[in-house]
């Protein structure tokens, strides 16, 4: 496999031997994805056409896929964490926060990305899947601020409530 940076492109293309497996190509394109850079264009459902060029908008909307993916997983570690809190295990609830927390990092990080690519002048066309891939992050960010909160609140009233109980015995 080679992989050729085209100066004055801008564009990433893949040169893979003809009798790879789609399955290699996937994990090497998605991983050309999570890394910010551009990557063969599918032609069906799991093939993808070596060597051509992602255009701008596919790339933009498979970076806002990623993000809602990491999203949605942040938002499910958190739920996950909410339920240990209801069941006073803040060490399992402190686990899943650090968890969701890294995920939201690393879904805020490719959203920057975007971001500072636009700063340096490239070009995005305007679109409504990374719009709500924003509004996604942003929404479950704040559902993370507000679970780290609750795990506090929770952690010293029972706190408390073991410390009244030691008194009542």
């Amino acid at each position: 496999m080679r992989v050729k940076d085209f100066p004055y492109s801008r564009k990433l293309f893949i040169c893979i031997p003809g009798d790879v497996c789609d399955e290699l190509a996937l994990s090497i394109c998605s991983y050309f994805s999570t890394a910010g850079k551009f990557f063969g264009k599918r032609m069906n459902e799991n093939k993808f056409r070596v060597g051509e060029p992602m255009d701008i908008q596919e790339h933009i909307n498979n970076v806002a896929m990623n993000i809602i993916m990491d999203a949605g997983d942040a938002r499910a570690l958190i739920t996950d964490a909410l339920s240990e809190i209801e069941k006073n295990k803040f060490a399992l609830a402190d686990e899943k926060i650090i968890l969701a927390q890294q995920k939201i990092k690393h879904a805020h990080g490719k959203q920057t990305d975007i971001v500072q690519g636009e700063i340096r002048g490239e070009k995005y066309p305007a679109s409504l899947l990374f719009t709500h891939a924003q509004d996604t992050l942003m929404t479950i960010n704040s559902e993370l601020l507000m679970s780290k909160q609750l795990l506090k609140i929770f952690r010293a009233l029972h706190h408390r409530l073991e410390q009244l109980e030691q008194r009542a015995q």
